[in-house]
């Protein structure tokens, strides 16, 4: 029996609004698929080349506000090294896993260093793209992992 993956269409977006992929796109398509590692490709094999949509849209909710006036806007503008991750999830079948990420710096090259030290610490991780959350802490720091430990535990 066929998995339930096969009779989704990639004609058809998460919403259900229909997609027709252009000349560029069916080529596009093509190409991302010779360059994928075997290990990938396997999956997409699986659920079938036409049924494989690599342009989805994005599934999580996006929350975009507006300033009300000019005071607010130099608020936000004067507070904009930050960031707030929430994330909500299941387990079992209650959904009341939240993972909340809130960071605030003031200071510009606070934030450049940050930025540089999560730079440095995903040339320790596996190859691919990574969001801040996802850099473990102690990959931020210089040395070896275990001395690290035994330095801060």
């Amino acid at each position: 029996m066929p998995s339930e993956l096969s009779f989704i269409p990639a004609t058809v977006f998460r919403d259900g609004t229909p997609q027709r992929l252009n000349e560029e796109q069916e080529q596009l398509k093509r190409e991302i698929y010779e360059r994928m590692n075997p290990r990938r490709r396997k999956f997409v094999d699986r659920i079938g080349y036409d049924n494989w949509d690599p342009f989805q849209k994005p599934n999580d909710p996006l929350d975009v506000r507006q300033c009300r006036d000019r005071e607010e806007l130099a608020f936000v503008a004067d507070q904009s090294h930050g960031v707030l991750m929430e994330r909500t999830g299941a387990s079992g079948m209650t959904d009341n896993q939240i993972l909340k990420f809130d960071m605030r710096i003031n200071n510009p090259a606070l934030t450049a260093q940050v930025l540089v030290s999560c730079a440095r610490a995903t040339t320790r991780l596996q190859a691919g793209c990574h969001t801040l959350i996802e850099v473990p802490p102690i990959a931020m720091l210089r040395g070896e992992r275990m001395d690290i430990i035994s330095r801060m535990v």
